[in-house]
């Protein structure tokens, strides 16, 4: 799982592949794309081993967005929520 910046261009130049594959953001650990075969791209939050929430489709929901809520599902995880 390759460990990247995540921005809108890097986004956007993710291609499909035979397999689902994610980045990983080295901004803020625990904030995910997944990139589907389909082309699909969704954000997720794994706020524990094997534990994530998936925020939301990139098409659908920006990056400072899913960031931002990435922020909020790891706050409330650290805090017991």
């Amino acid at each position: 799982m390759p460990t990247v910046s995540l921005s809108s261009q890097r986004i956007n130049k993710a291609e499909a592949g035979s397999k689902p594959y994610e980045l990983r953001d080295t901004k803020l650990p625990g904030f995910l794309l997944r990139v589907q075969p389909t082309g699909r791209k969704t954000f997720y939050c794994e706020y524990a081993r094997g534990k994530r929430v998936k925020i939301g489709v990139f098409t659908q929901i920006s990056l400072t967005s899913a960031r931002e809520r990435a922020r909020e599902v790891l706050a409330d995880a650290f805090t017991g929520g």
